[in-house]
């Protein structure tokens, strides 16, 4: 059964994946749910789902992220991936979902950017 790691870091509600690869639909379902319950659920605006633990996304289960996104628009909040891989960040460039998230090298930087540039 896939699962997810959940925890605060600063003021950003942090989202881990316990597996490597998420790839049969038994796993993309259970995590599907449990993301969309944080979606339905949080009272944090700030949403960081960290990749690093992550080597292959399935194209069902970018499906789950990208609806997961638009609840968390629907309800004001704003998420950010970070931590892809090389390999994750070339599929997400490739297929252009890197225009569909907001995506960073570091959790830090990721955090980081809710709070905007410097001024």
């Amino acid at each position: 059964m896939a699962n997810l790691k959940t925890h605060f870091e600063d003021d950003a509600f942090v989202i881990e994946f316990c597996e490597k690869s998420i790839l049969n639909q038994s796993e993309i379902h259970s995590l599907g749910d449990q993301l969309l319950s944080i979606a339905d659920k949080s009272a944090c605006s700030r949403i960081v789902v960290d990749l690093e633990n992550i080597d292959f996304l399935s194209s069902a289960m970018i499906g789950v992220l990208i609806r997961f996104k638009k609840i968390l628009r629907k309800n004001e909040s704003d998420l950010k991936l970070c931590n892809a891989s090389p390999e994750l960040s070339k599929m997400l460039k490739h297929t252009k979902l890197d225009t569909v998230f907001d995506i960073h090298k570091s959790r830090r930087s990721a955090i980081e950017a809710f709070r905007g540039p410097a001024v």
